[in-house]
């Protein structure tokens, strides 16, 4: 229990690292946002090879 007041911004920070991540809101979140933006409004996709 010492180890634990004494180190609890650790805790909070690795907690809030988890929670971020989890529900896709960290760092690396975005990815879901690029594969959507390469289809257009009718849905198809947007293809820059061609």
């Amino acid at each position: 229990m010492e180890w634990l007041a004494n180190n609890w911004f650790l805790v909070v920070v690795l907690l809030v690292f988890l929670a971020m991540h989890l529900s896709g809101r960290g760092c690396c979140g975005g990815h879901r946002n690029r594969q959507q933006s390469n289809k257009d409004e009718n849905g198809k996709e947007n293809s820059s090879d061609s």
